[in-house]
Formats: C-alpha cells, structure tokens, sequence
C-alpha cells in the first residue's frame, strides 16, 4: 500500500510539473504581445518601400515558441499566402509611389512608426487585434516653412486564425476605409497613372453668384493678400479682414491633429468638419447661434446641452455657410491657399463635398504666386500631409479651396 501511494504521489508530482511548465496555456496578453511582434514587422515591411528602393519582399514568422506555444507544440506567426501576395504588390505600388514623392520633393528619407494595441478579442482558434498606427516620414528636402515630416494616425484591424501549432494572419484592413488613406496603404493605382498625376489637372468649383471673381486677376489677389484692396467691389464680399489669426487656425490644427481636443466631441470616422470648425473658432471666428441645427445660415456648437449646427460638423453644410456668409471665397486653384485656410474635397466628383481639411503649411513657389500647401486635419488623423500627394492618391476628386476672409 505504501508503495502504491508513493507511485501516486510521483505521478501527482510530475503532472503538476508539466502543466505549469510545458503544458501551460499561455494568456491571452502573452498572446496578444507576440501577435503584437509580429504586426510590427508586417506594418514595417509594408512601409519601407516608400523610402528605399525595394526590388523583392520575404514572408514574416515570429518564432512564438516561448509566449504562444500550447500543450508542448512550437508555434510561429505566419501570413497566409493570399496575404503574401497582396503584400507583394503593395511592394510594388509603394516603390512607385516611392518614386513620384522622389519626382515631387527628393522622397522621404525615413520613418518612425509606433504601433498601440487598442484592444483583442483571442479565443483558442481565433485572435482579433484592433491596433492604431502612428507613422511619420521625413522629408529629404525642406524649403521655406516646409515641414520636417508629414504623419498620419490610422485604426487597423488583424485577424489571425490557428493552423495546427500556427497562427496565421488571415486579414488586415482600416478600420475607416474611406476615400482618404495612410500612404502605406495601397489605393490600386498603376504606376502609368500614378505618373501621370504629375500632369493632373485641378478641378474647380464656382457658385452662379460669383462669376465676377473669375476676372480675378494675379495682381488683385496679390493685393487681396497684403490687405490693400477690397473685393466687395468685385463679388460683393464681406473685405479681407483682420480679425482672423490663420496663424492661430493653423496652430490649433497640428496641435490637435493627431488626437482629440476633450472639449468637443469626437465624431467617430466623421471628424473632418467638426475638427475645421474647432480651428476656425481658435482663429477667431464668431458663432451664429440659432434654434434650426439644419440651417445653413448659423454655425454653432454649445456646450450645455452639446447641441451643434449641421453646419459645425458637414462638411457640404459648412461650404454653403461659408460661403453665403461671406467668410470664404472659392479659389480656383488649391495651390493659391496660404495657412490657415481650407481645402474641402468631394471624393467621387459627385457634386457633394465630404471631407475638410487645414493649410497647416505654404511654401511659395518661386516665381509665381503659387504655394505648395500641406494639409492637417481629422477622420482619418493627418499632420503635415503634402496637398500633392493627396491629390495623385485621389485622381478623380474635385477640389474645393476656400480663402478665409471675415471671421464674422
């Protein structure tokens, strides 16, 4: 009997070393941690094109033996093959888009990426990842007020699924896959396309009130810039005023360009307009407060209740108040635009505009009075982003470039 119990407790003993060694289940946060790795190197390989030349990718695994493996069987973190290939032209556009910011301003030199885990949902089989990239590249060459990188925040979702010890990613996508992308996404565009955007010609938008202003000649707007003329004269205008501070426009935008000021409300993947609307009242502009939220003749966001105007946070309504109010005039050419002003985009060309955004930076372009202009602004998150590169990854908006005059 004695014998027969030490034989049991020997047993005891050494199931109780393996389940806490070899046969551990691992938790879900060393799981997520080494799927994490993984990520990292995957959002790193689809990003290095844009700066360097790129002439072949390898698939990624992560040896996950230490924080993933189950019931005794090594593991790794794979792609699967369609994901591979997908990555593989990516590669491919990425090296030509690579080679159009190289044309446009000696391309990027570099990036910084850092990458959070938002939030996972891992089951035995199944684990799903919602991930927010944060990236910034830097640009080869400055001139004038031009910035010293652009960066964008976008959500990504991963999906990865168990193949035998494996873990395999299956999908990855954004989360707001809208019309406006992070460059490190592709947009399905060839390389004879993406090259001839360097030749792309700007659309424009006029009101049947305003025919006037094309006779706007170089000189009247010179003097528009520096405050000497008056344009009523010309369209019946509220005249360039100086109680707007586009400087402070401007400053609002790339502070909060990347996050969310906590005094407003954050409207998921719809964000653009409210976020304008934000720096626009940082630069001075006054709100006109009414009872109808679906007029467009006020512009208003109240505190206590939160009530606002469509007109604070559309960006078709914001165009019709800016411009009824006279608070903006409608320029031909995005490239016209100085800081702190805005440029609206209607993505489809389909006569509704749905996206706003802030000249955080111009740089005058020798010889004409042409800026080259970059953009900041929300949904998704963009800080700095050249208006040209935006332009050849959205070949067939139109553009809508609003100069800021009166902030009543």
């Amino acid at each position: 009997m004695k014998r027969l119990l030490g034989l049991l407790m020997a047993l005891v003993l050494v199931f109780s070393f393996y389940s806490s060694t070899v046969y551990a289940v691992p938790s879900e946060q060393s799981t997520a941690d080494y799927l994490m790795e993984y990520i990292s190197r995957f959002m790193e390989r689809r990003t290095q094109p844009l700066v360097e030349p790129t002439h072949s990718i390898v698939p990624i695994s992560v040896d996950a033996t230490n924080g993933i493996s189950r019931f005794g069987i090594e593991s790794e973190i794979r792609e699967s093959q369609a994901i591979f290939s997908y990555e593989v032209e990516t590669a491919e556009e990425m090296s030509n888009w690579r080679d159009l910011f190289v044309l446009q301003w000696g391309g990027y030199t570099h990036f910084d990426m850092e990458l959070t885990l938002l939030q996972y949902d891992i089951s035995t089989n199944n684990a799903v990842l919602l991930v927010r990239e944060f990236t910034k590249l830097y640009f080869a060459e400055q001139q004038g007020s031009d910035p010293e990188f652009t960066s964008w925040a976008f959500d990504r979702t991963f999906i990865f699924e168990r193949d035998a010890s494996d873990w395999v990613l299956v999908e990855q996508s954004l989360i707001n896959d809208s019309p406006f992308s992070p460059l490190n996404e592709p947009v399905g565009i060839t390389r004879t396309a993406i090259m001839d955007t360097m030749d792309l010609h700007i659309s424009m938008e006029r009101s049947n009130n305003d025919a006037e202003l094309r006779a706007l000649d170089l000189e009247i707007y010179r003097a528009t810039r520096s405050g000497e003329v008056r344009l009523e004269s010309y369209v019946g205008i509220v005249p360039f005023s100086t109680h707007v501070n586009r400087q402070a426009i401007a400053n609002y935008a790339l502070q909060w360009a990347n996050s969310n000021n906590p005094q407003f409300r954050y409207l998921q993947g719809v964000n653009c307009t409210n976020f304008i609307s934000q720096a626009l009242q940082a630069g001075g502009w006054t709100q006109v407060i009414g009872l109808n939220v679906t007029n467009s003749q006020y512009w208003f966001y109240t505190f206590v209740p939160r009530v606002n105007s469509h007109t604070w946070t559309a960006a078709h309504n914001w165009n019709t108040f800016a411009r009824n109010s006279g608070r903006t005039v409608v320029l031909s050419d995005p490239s016209w635009l100085w800081v702190g002003e805005i440029l609206q985009a209607d993505w489809g060309n389909t006569g509704t505009i749905n996206h706003s955004m802030v000249v955080t930076r111009a740089t005058p372009i020798s010889g004409t009075l042409q800026n080259t202009i970059f953009l900041s602004g929300h949904s998704n998150a963009i800080h700095n982003m050249a208006f040209s590169t935006i332009q050849a990854r959205n070949p067939g908006a139109r553009w809508i470039p609003h100069m800021v005059f009166s902030a009543f």
